[in-house]
């Protein structure tokens, strides 16, 4: 052999029937790390995909936990629909009546608005007008009689407002605001439907009626209903009382 031919390494070459054997076995082992490899994936995958669902299982069972929680503290401990501005009067009304805080109850009554719904007006179909009524009622002629009249009968002292109150009416609870509307076509008009108590004796007699507020004169204030008749009947009695006696 010539020095060249040392450069060189000639693989032995295999029998044609030993080299299809090899290249056989070459095939199968591929194919049987294919397999194995996939084999070997799915596993891993499903390893993966329980973990998963345990940590599903674990973060739902805690917000279901939690929700329940809120419920159930939100249940024991209810959050009062703020009242909107005439539900606030209504409530006022009946704190200041309770408190036996006069000035406020007196102050809390728009009689202008009192007049404008039940001489001018006079019908509830008709309250639509109250805005344009309300606005020129003072330029009417029994409009300045009956402001004076109002002058005199609610400068009452407080002292007898509370005892002619504890020995007729101690009380008035409001139990609920059934609901609150603008009347159709007004600007500042709202009736309110109310289910209240008066407390005569210790004893409640239940009543539902409709109660009228306006901010017609810059402020919400009542100015119709049951509780507007209830303090002309209690100014009135007094008035008569006095005036009687000559007080």
């Amino acid at each position: 052999m010539s020095d060249k031919e040392k450069d060189y390494f000639v693989p032995e070459q295999l029998d044609d029937v030993d080299f299809e054997k090899e290249k056989t076995e070459a095939k199968r082992l591929k194919k049987e790390r294919r397999l194995n490899k996939t084999i070997s994936d799915d596993e891993g995958n499903n390893q993966v995909t329980v973990d998963k669902n345990k940590i599903k299982n674990i973060i739902f069972i805690i917000l279901a936990i939690g929700l329940i929680a809120f419920g159930i503290y939100f249940y024991l401990n209810p959050i009062e629909k703020k009242a909107s501005e005439p539900e606030q009067v209504a409530k006022d009304f009946c704190a200041y009546f309770n408190g036996g805080n006069w000035k406020e109850v007196k102050n809390i009554i728009d009689f202008k608005g009192f007049y404008t719904l039940s001489y001018s007006i006079g019908t509830e179909s008709e309250f639509t007008k109250f805005d344009k009524v309300y606005k020129d009622v003072e330029e009417e002629a029994d409009y300045s009689s009956y402001s004076e009249t109002m002058d005199i009968l609610t400068s009452v002292d407080n002292d007898t407002l509370d005892e002619v109150v504890s020995t007729q009416l101690q009380q008035i609870r409001l139990t609920q605001i059934q609901s609150c509307n603008k009347i159709q076509g007004t600007d500042s008009l709202y009736r309110i439907i109310a289910n209240y108590e008066y407390i005569v004796n210790g004893a409640a007699e239940a009543y539902s009626g409709a109660i009228y507020v306006s901010n017609a004169s810059g402020e919400y204030k009542i100015v119709y209903g049951d509780w507007v008749s209830l303090m002309l009947n209690i100014y009135y009695s007094i008035y008569s009382f006095q005036s009687a006696y000559g007080y």
